[in-house]
């Protein structure tokens, strides 16, 4: 964008760069993913969910859900447990975000 004087000569430009690369990178990331304890956790609160709640929405056990919350990182669960919970959280909202440069998130959608 120009940033011009009062008689219409451009004195800069303005503008933004973006890394598109690792937008990219993060895009072909986030199917492939292992969600996180810490995805967990952030995306029930988003959603003011009890364990309780995910539970019966997730069809799981609420030990279950107890025991994944309580790792930070990726804790050991089936793909098929991961992708239901995945899809649990997708379905009422939540986004889970796998960037490159960054830590595992969760947003609304």
């Amino acid at each position: 964008m120009p940033l011009k004087t009062d008689d219409g000569c451009v004195l800069e430009w303005l503008g933004m760069w973006r890394e598109a690369h690792h937008d990219i990178l993060a895009r072909e990331r986030r199917g492939t993913s292992k969600l996180t304890g810490r995805q967990l956790r952030a995306a029930r609160r988003m959603l003011n969910w009890s364990v309780k709640e995910l539970a019966e929405r997730g069809c799981v056990s609420s030990a279950v859900i107890r025991r994944l919350e309580e790792y930070n990182d990726t804790p050991p669960m089936s793909d098929a447990l991961t992708e239901s919970l995945r899809k649990t959280f997708v379905d009422a909202g939540i986004e889970f975000t796998f960037p490159v440069v960054a830590k595992p998130g969760v947003q609304p959608r």
